[in-house]
């Protein structure tokens, strides 16, 4: 027999692992890596946007999660190395180095 996994909106509570008789939606926020466009990867030390995978019965939900978790005005590590540095290229006009 397969294994389920219980699943529940990180906010409030509610179990989000199955519907009833109609289609329903949850709300994933998930760590996801980013590709690499060469043939070799720079070792560095960088770490998820977020400490684990998290889920919503909706945008109200994680709002409510983020407000809690990651309150606004502090500052956060994780998941910015490339981000960061694309944003400087595009700022400055420059060409994407990755391709």
């Amino acid at each position: 027999m397969p294994k389920e996994v219980e699943i529940t909106c990180d906010s409030c509570g509610n179990q989000l692992t199955r519907s009833s008789n109609c289609e329903d939606y949850r709300l994933a926020l998930l760590n996801e890596r980013v590709p690499s466009g060469g043939g070799a990867v720079t070792a560095m030390a960088v770490y998820p946007a977020i400490k684990r995978d998290a889920y919503f019965c909706g945008v109200e939900c994680l709002r409510a999660w983020l407000d809690k978790e990651y309150p606004a005005g502090q500052q956060y590590h994780g998941g910015k190395a490339w981000a960061g540095y694309s944003r400087k290229q595009r700022a400055a006009g420059e060409e994407p180095t990755y391709k």
